[in-house]
């Protein structure tokens, strides 16, 4: 008997101002001939040329159906935005610890901010004929929880989901899991999924005979490409040490990232008595990095480029 396939739907997160990786995962989309896309937020920060992103974005809402969930990072800059010219503006400076977020605001625009703000954080999704979904950046109550597969937490939030299942993003770990009847899908990241190197990582959701088939996508993207812009747009010298741990999980698909800005901030105590974020000094990311491994800028090329 053949199978009906009534929807077809992708579903991409934690772009990260990737846009060569969110290129890649549009152009798969397309010749499979989705229907509409879901978007799960996380557009922009960590790499470089976030404008670029945000007129793919664009781009395809004009196109396509779109629906958009706003990330965490959404919120770190519409809260940045807010804060300007108040008592007690936050504190973004020039360095490896918030130095991409300080870039990326400066490259986006107020539409950009206003259009996060328009993006609830989760959303129930139908469709005529098709099992009723709901969509997160994390999970229904906050962008920012991590829903960690097996976890006695993410559990608890299958048990009292109204739907049978979830769909979301932000550990960066593509899979899925099943707990009481109910399922939760990560979409992964499409800029750089753990374990995942130089892919673009997300998913389609295939409407088959009245239920969701899910395909996990993992598409090439070019890697040499976001060396290349990342070195031209200056991020090397002014934010070192989170362009060189982001570079290598594009890369080799290892997470150093959280562990480096833990170490160097434990560094930063350790060598001054006190470290408040976002002041820590670019010798304890030096430190940290050497300690954990991380590839140096000539080691970096080399490989990638």
């Amino acid at each position: 008997m053949t199978k009906e396939f009534s929807k077809k739907i992708a579903v991409i997160a934690d772009i990260h101002s990737n846009h060569f990786a969110l290129e890649a995962a549009l152009n798969y989309a397309k010749e499979q001939k989705v229907d509409e896309y879901i978007f799960l937020g996380d557009y922009v920060s960590d790499y470089s040329c976030p404008e670029r992103t945000m007129a793919l974005l664009y781009q395809i809402k004009q196109q396509a159906k779109c629906t958009f969930i706003r990330g965490n990072r959404e919120d770190y800059l519409i809260n940045y935005h807010h804060s300007l010219g108040t008592a007690n503006p936050t504190v973004w400076l020039d360095n490896s610890t918030s130095g991409s977020l300080l870039y990326t605001y400066r490259n986006l625009t107020k539409e950009d901010i206003a259009f996060f703000e328009s993006m609830p954080i989760c959303k129930k999704m139908e469709w005529d004929g098709m099992p009723t979904v709901m969509v997160a950046h994390g999970s229904l109550t906050r962008n920012n929880e991590l829903l960690q597969f097996g976890d006695e937490n993410t559990k608890e939030v299958l048990k009292n989901l109204p739907t049978e299942l979830l769909i979301n993003a932000h550990t960066h770990i593509q899979g899925s899991f099943e707990y009481m009847g109910k399922r939760i899908v990560n979409a992964g990241a499409c800029a750089n999924s753990f374990g995942i190197p130089k892919k673009a990582a997300f998913v389609i959701m295939h409407g088959v005979d009245g239920a969701w088939d899910i395909e996990f996508c993992q598409v090439p993207y070019d890697v040499k490409g976001l060396w290349n812009e990342m070195e031209e747009s200056g991020l090397f010298e002014t934010v070192p040490g989170w362009s060189r741990v982001s570079l290598q999980l594009a890369y080799t698909g290892e997470n150093l990232c959280d562990p480096c800005v833990k170490l160097a901030m434990e560094l930063c105590k350790k060598r001054t008595g006190e470290c408040n974020w976002p002041m820590v000094g670019e010798q304890d990311w030096e430190e940290a990095m050497r300690i954990l491994g991380v590839l140096d800028f000539v080691t970096l090329q080399k490989e990638i480029c």
